[in-house]
């Protein structure tokens, strides 16, 4: 499957190029690891969207990155939105080189008083955030997600073969000590706090092998009993894609 990415072709640029989602609870940060370097520190560049995104372009000497960041809609039967929700989509591929790729998507810091908890299942890795009155949630591929990924053409094929355990274990890769698509506590960069998050460790792409996966940041006044937070979160990158794209030119 080849998906329409929007290009920067007619965006106005932007000068902020920090990926990050504002919620009731700060900033859920955005960030990403490719061939053992931290892609914010590559130069990058960022464009307006359409629909109220932006669109981000990060480039290293064996790796390219492109991140869509656009707001979704959710509707429930009545019509309402009952959530507001972002949508995330990376894209990765390998320049020359094997590049080994960590996407990490968390809340920028700890608050005290939050309730934190974590599951995945039935393709979703999620981790829900409240304090009696709003809820967030974080959600992409576990591994079985993955796996979907894969046979849709959004993963290389090889996979398929190469790590067959992806489709039934959450380890791909035994010496990986964090498990793909398991939601975690992420460990800031100074080494001194845990901010709830969650991370996907991926094998290596070989030369011009592309990746592409999505998640989203959802939240919605508390309610024990409503799901429309983590429903709004279950989305796939085709999902994404199609939304930040209207209005725009695609590669």
């Amino acid at each position: 499957m080849t998906l329409a990415w929007p290009t920067s072709r007619g965006l106005p640029a932007l000068g902020d190029v920090a990926p990050h989602v504002r919620t009731p609870f700060g900033d859920v940060v955005l960030s990403a690891r490719c061939a053992g370097r931290d892609t914010g520190t590559a130069p990058g560049s960022a464009f307006a969207l359409p629909a109220g995104g932006r669109l981000l372009h990060r480039r290293g000497p064996s790796w390219s990155l492109e991140q869509i960041l656009t707001p979704l809609p959710t509707f429930d039967k009545e019509g309402r939105s009952p959530a507001t929700t972002w949508g995330v989509a990376w894209r990765v591929q390998a320049l020359g080189t094997l590049v080994e790729t960590s996407l990490r998507v968390q809340m920028a810091d700890q608050r005290v008083g939050l309730d934190v908890w974590a599951t995945d299942g039935q393709h979703l890795a999620a981790l829900a955030v409240d304090d009696g009155r709003t809820e967030l949630v974080i959600g992409g591929p576990d591994s079985d997600g993955l796996w979907g990924l894969v046979l849709r053409g959004l993963c290389p094929a090889r996979w398929k073969s190469d790590h067959p355990g992806l489709a039934s274990d959450l380890s791909l890769v035994d010496d990986v000590p964090r498990r793909l698509g398991l939601p975690r506590a992420a460990r800031d960069q100074r080494g001194t706090a845990e901010r709830p998050g969650l991370e996907w460790n991926l094998p290596a792409l070989e030369d011009g092998e592309v990746v592409v996966l999505a998640c989203a940041v959802s939240w919605a006044p508390y309610d024990a009993e409503s799901e429309w937070a983590w429903l709004s979160v279950d989305v796939g990158p085709e999902y994404v894609v199609r939304h930040a794209s209207r209005g725009t030119s695609s590669a």
